[in-house]
C-alpha cells in the first residue's frame, strides 16, 4: 500500500494554463499523448522486442522518434525545443543522435515536452518542467536526466512501466499507479486537480488506491489502466467520452469501463482510447472526429466502447504521441491504420482521412509500431526501422526534414546488430538477429564454441547478450532476460568467475559459464585479466588483482565477484589492462588499480587498490578505457589521461603521458567514444567519426600511415553510423545493419575469411 496519498502540491495559475493550451493548439496541432504498447510491454510509444529477445524498442510522439537499444542507450531524432533529445543535441535532429547521460534504460515514455525512462526500477526524466512533469520536486527544466521522487523525497522504486501524456507522466509501481505533473483535468487520478511536482497515487471513487494494475496508457489528459483481472479503469479529461463510462464529465478518480469481454491490452490517443479484447477484436471509445474509432463519419464521438469491424487476429493496437490516428499490428506481421491522414501518417499513399482500417504499403514482418502526432514508425524483425507521415521536425529520421512521406521510408543507422566488442587479443563478438557470433583468435576458448581453434568467419555461440565485453583473452556477456553474466576464455586468475585449477598451467573455459551471485546487471566490462559488472548502481569485480584493479582494498585475486566500496551510485564503468574506472550519478569519475602512466588521473603514479577521484572532471556523461589510458565525455567534448606514447590522448603535438585529464583537440557534440590500447575514436552527432593515435595498420581511417596526435576525420568510410568499436589496431562501425571494419586483421578479427590488414572497410557477414 503506498503512503502519503495526498501530499501538498503547488497550484498552477489559470492564466498560464490558458496560454499553454492556446500555444499547444496552434503550434503543435495535436496535444495528446503517446500510445501504449502491446499487452506485456506497455508504456508511452509502442514498444515490442524483436523476436521476444529484447533487442530493441521503438517509440514516437510529439514530433520526435526514439530507438532504445538493447544496451540501454537511446537514439532520438526530431523535435528538440526543450532539451528532449538530451544535453549534447542543439536544435532539432534530422538523423538519430544518442541521448547523453542515459544508460541502462529498459523503457521510454515520450511526453509533449519531456521524456521519461525506466532505469533499474526507478524513473528518470528530462526536458520541460513548468508543471513538475519531471517529478523531481522542482519546476526547473533539465536537459539531463533527473530522478522522480515521491512526496517524501524518496526515489520511486519497484517501477515496471512508465507512460507520459501532455505535461504529465504515470508509473506502475508494484501494482499501484503513481503520477506527477499537470493535473487540471484530474489526469493524476488522486481525487484532485492540483498539479504535482512529485509522484502521487491514483485512487478509485472511494478514495482507495488503485491496486493489482498490470499496464497503463496515457492520453492527452487522461489515463487508463488494465487490471490483472482484464478490467479497465480510466480517469482525467472526458469531453469526448474518452473515459468510456457513458459520460462526458471529467473524473479526478478512476471510473470503470464496461466491455463485452476482458481486455488484453490498451492504447490511448489524444482524446480517445482503444482496447484489444480477448477474442482478438478491437473496441474504441472517445472522439471520432478523424475516424479514430473506425466508425462511419456520422458518429462524432462515443462515450461507450464500439467495435471496429474488419479487424481480426490483432496482436496489438497502437495510438498516442498526440495522435488522431490508430494502427493495429496484426499477428501475420502486417499493419492496418485508420483516422487522421493529413500528412500521410496512415502509410497508404494517400492524405485522405480514413474511417475504416487501411493497409500500410510496403511493410511486412513488423515487430512493433510507434505513433507520433502526425507520423508513424515501424520496427521490422530484420532490425530495420521505417517511418512515414509528417517530417517537419526531422521525425522520419531520413535527413529530409521539412518533407512528408505518404509511404514508409527507411531510417538509416538503425541496425539489427545490437552489440559489438573487439578484444585486444584479436577476437570479436557481435549480437544480432538471429545470432550471437564470435570470430578471430581462440587460443583460450574466447570464442565460446567449445574449441580452441581460431576462425576467420563468425561462429554461432550458445550465449545471448545485450552487452558484450571482450578482454585480453576472455569474453563476458549480460543476458537480456535476467541480467545474469556468462563468461568464457582465459581463466588464469578467475576472470571467468570460476576457480582456476592450480595444477594446470593454462586455465581456460571454452563455453559460456554463469558467473555466480550476479543478476540484474546492466553492463559488464573486461580488462586484461579481470572483469567488473554494474548491478543497480553498485560495482562488482573479480579476477586478477595484483595492481588493485578489483578496487576492494586488497591485492588478492578473486574468482567470485567482490563489491567496490566508496563509489556512490554508479551509471557506467570501464576497464583497462590493469585498472578500472567508474562514473557516478553526480558526473564524477573514480579509478583504481595500476597507475604507472597516470591512468588513475589523480596527478600521481602511485597504484591504488581503492577508488580515487580523477582530477578536474565534472558533468561527465560517458567514459572509456584503453590499455593504459582513459577518456571521458563532458559537454560533448573529450578529455583523456594516462599513456600517450602514440598520441592516444589526442593533445597535439604532445606524446607525453598525462597524470590528469587534458582536452582532445577537435571533436565536438560527441555521443560515444571507443578506445583500444593505442588509438581512440569519437562519434559525434551527424555521424561524424574522428580517430587519433597509432595508425600503423590504417586504423585511423585515412591515407597517412603515421600516428596522429590530433583527432582526424575518418575518410575511408561514409554513411550512417550507430556505433564505433576499436580493437588492437582495428576500427569497426555498425552501419545500416552491417559491421564494417578496417585496419589490423590478425587472427581474422574482421570475420571476412582472411587475416590480412585492410586499409579500406570490409563487411562482416553475420
Amino acid at each position: 500500500m503506498p503512503n502519503n496519498i495526498d501530499p501538498s502540491q503547488r497550484k498552477i495559475a489559470a492564466v498560464t494554463s490558458l496560454i499553454l493550451v492556446v500555444a499547444c493548439l496552434f503550434m503543435y496541432q495535436n496535444c495528446g499523448p503517446r500510445s501504449n504498447s502491446s499487452g506485456s510491454s506497455g508504456g508511452s510509444g509502442s514498444s515490442s522486442s524483436l523476436s521476444g529477445s529484447g533487442v530493441a524498442h521503438l517509440y514516437a510522439g510529439f514530433g520526435r522518434s526514439c530507438y532504445l537499444q538493447s544496451s540501454g542507450n537511446i537514439l532520438c531524432w526530431g523535435r528538440n525545443e526543450n532539451g528532449e533529445l538530451g544535453s549534447t543535441v542543439s536544435g532539432n535532429a534530422t538523423s538519430p543522435a544518442q541521448v547523453a547521460g542515459v544508460t541502462g534504460a529498459s523503457q521510454l515514455a515520450i511526453g509533449m515536452d519531456h521524456i521519461c525512462a525506466l532505469i533499474s526500477g526507478g524513473v528518470q526524466c528530462w526536458g520541460a518542467n513548468l508543471y513538475g512533469q519531471l517529478g523531481n520536486n522542482s519546476n526547473v527544466a533539465s536537459t539531463t536526466p533527473v530522478v522522480v521522487v515521491d512526496n517524501a523525497g524518496n526515489p520511486l522504486s519497484g517501477v515496471t512501466e512508465v507512460v507520459s501524456g501532455n505535461q504529465f507522466s504515470c508509473a506502475l509501481v508494484n501494482g499501484f499507479v503513481a503520477c506527477w505533473g499537470f493535473n487540471t483535468s484530474g489526469q493524476l487520478g488522486n481525487a484532485s486537480n492540483v498539479s504535482s511536482p512529485v509522484a502521487v497515487y491514483a485512487v478509485d471513487s472511494g478514495n482507495v488506491p488503485l491496486s493489482n494494475i498490470s499496464s497503463l496508457v496515457a492520453g492527452g489528459a487522461h489515463v487508463c489502466a488494465l487490471s490483472s483481472s482484464a478490467g479497465v479503469n480510466c480517469w482525467g479529461a472526458n469531453s469526448s467520452g474518452q473515459l468510456g463510462n457513458n459520460s462526458t464529465l471529467r473524473s479526478t478518480s478512476a471510473v470503470s469501463v464496461t466491455l463485452s469481454q476482458g481486455a488484453q491490452s490498451l492504447a490511448a490517443g489524444s482524446t480517445y482510447t482503444c482496447a484489444v479484447l480477448n477474442n482478438g477484436q478491437v473496441s474504441c471509445w472517445g472522439s471520432n472526429a478523424f475516424g479514430q474509432l473506425g466508425q462511419a463519419d456520422s458518429l462524432s464521438l462515443s462515450s461507450v466502447p464500439v467495435s471496429i469491424t474488419g479487424l481480426n487476429s490483432v496482436q496489438a493496437v497502437i495510438a498516442g504521441g498526440g495522435s488522431n490516428h490508430v494502427c493495429a499490428l496484426l499477428k501475420n506481421g502486417g499493419v492496418s491504420c485508420w483516422g487522421s491522414n493529413a500528412y500521410g501518417q496512415l502509410g497508404n499513399n494517400s492524405d485522405q482521412n480514413s474511417f475504416t482500417p487501411v493497409a500500410v504499403q510496403g511493410l511486412s514482418a513488423v515487430a512493433s509500431l510507434a505513433l507520433g502526432a502526425s507520423h508513424t514508425c515501424a520496427l521490422q524483425t530484420n532490425g530495420q526501422v521505417s517511418c512515414w507521415g509528417q517530417d517537419s521536425f526531422g521525425q522520419l529520421g531520413d535527413a529530409n526534414s521539412g518533407l512528408l512521406s505518404l509511404t514508409p521510408v527507411l531510417v538509416p543507422g538503425m541496425t539489427s546488430v545490437s552489440a559489438l566488442s573487439i578484444g585486444s587479443d584479436d577476437h570479436a563478438c557481435a549480437s544480432g538477429l538471429p545470432h550471437f557470433s564470435c570470430w578471430g583468435a581462440n587460443s583460450y576458448g574466447q570464442l565460446g564454441t567449445g574449441s580452441t581453434s581460431y576462425s576467420t568467419t563468425p561462429l554461432d555461440n550458445s550465449a545471448s547478450a545485450k552487452v558484450i565485453a571482450t578482454g585480453g583473452a576472455h569474453t563476458c556477456v549480460v543476458e537480456p532476460s535476467n541480467g545474469q553474466i556468462q563468461c568464457w576464455g582465459n581463466n588464469q586468475f578467475g576472470e571467468v568467475g570460476t576457480a582456476p585449477d592450480p595444477a594446470i598451467a593454462l586455465n581456460y573455459v571454452t563455453t559460456p559459464t554463469l558467473v555466480p551471485g550476479i543478476s540484474g546487471a546492466s553492463t559488464v566490462v573486461t580488462g586484461g585479466f579481470h572483469s567488473c559488472a554494474l548491478v543497480g548502481g553498485s560495482v562488482l569485480c573479480w579476477g586478477n588483482n595484483a595492481q588493485g584493479q578489483l578496487g576492494n582494498g586488497t591485492d588478492i585475486n578473486s574468482d567470485s565477484p567482490k563489491p567496490v566500496p566508496g563509489l556512490g551510485s554508479v551509471t557506467a564503468i570501464a576497464a583497462g589492462t590493469y585498472h578500472t574506472c567508474a562514473l557516478n550519478v553526480a558526473g564524477a569519475v573514480k579509478c583504481w588499480g595500476s597507475n604507472s602512466y597516470g591512468q588513475l588521473g589523480n596527478n600521481t603514479i602511485t597504484n591504488s587498490n581503492l577508488p580515487v577521484h580523477v582530477s578536474g572532471l565534472s558533468a561527465v556523461t560517458s567514459i572509456a578505457s584503453g590499455g593504459l589510458y582513459n577518456c571521458a565525455v563532458s559537454g560533448g567534448k573529450v578529455s583523456c589521461w594516462g599513456y600517450n606514447y602514440l598520441g592516444q590522448l589526442g593533445n597535439a603535438p604532445s606524446t607525453t603521458n598525462s597524470l590528469i585529464p587534458i582536452a582532445v583537440n577537435g571533436p565536438t557534440n560527441v555521443l560515444h567514444i571507443s578506445l583500444s590500447s593505442n588509438h581512440a575514436c569519437s562519434l559525434s552527432s551527424g555521424h561524424v567519426l574522428k580517430c587519433w593515435g597509432d595508425n600503423f595498420y590504417g586504423q585511423l581511417g585515412h591515407a597517412s600511415p603515421g600516428a596522429s596526435t590530433t583527432a582526424t576525420k575518418v575518410t575511408v568510410f561514409s554513411g550512417p553510423i550507430s556505433r564505433v568499436v576499436t580493437g588492437s589496431g582495428s576500427t569497426c562501425v555498425i552501419s545500416s545493419q552491417q559491421i564494417q571494419c578496417w585496419g589490423w586483421n590478425g587472427g581474422g578479427v574482421f570475420g571476412n575469411g582472411v587475416s590480412v590488414a585492410q586499409w579500406l572497410p570490409v563487411p562482416v557477414a553475420l
